[in-house]
């Protein structure tokens, strides 16, 4: 689920991520070819990857397959959930209650407001 859309993500998750996924690809395609014979393989079937001989590459079957990768698109990662937004507003309604409000907090906000003035 998280290869088929733009990973918005920190860039150390996307790595460790990465990471990841070659590590699985690699232990299937070991571990497939440790247990199965060669016709009788699923991950990584025959004649799947791109394999040389004598210097010349073969193309797999994996070039026919009309799924390839996508441009990047761009992500909404700057874009805050309706969660966020929702908690947000509820802590912003409380603060400017006299319940939630503290003494201080409006001398704080008109620090140098008047400054200028005289």
């Amino acid at each position: 689920r998280v290869l088929r859309k733009p990973i918005c993500m920190h860039p150390n998750t996307v790595d460790n991520i990465t990471l990841s996924t070659i590590c699985l690809h690699n232990f299937l395609k070991s571990f497939e070819e440790q247990q199965s014979a060669t016709y009788n393989r699923v991950y990584c079937p025959p004649n799947f990857t791109d394999v040389e001989n004598n210097g010349d590459v073969i193309n797999g079957a994996w070039r026919e397959n009309d799924v390839h990768i996508q441009g990047i698109q761009p992500c909404n990662a700057c874009r805050a959930t309706i969660e966020a937004y929702e908690q947000r507003d509820k802590f912003t309604n409380y603060f400017l209650t006299s319940e939630g409000e503290i003494p201080w907090q409006y001398e704080y906000i008109r620090r140098g407001q008047n400054r200028d003035r005289m």
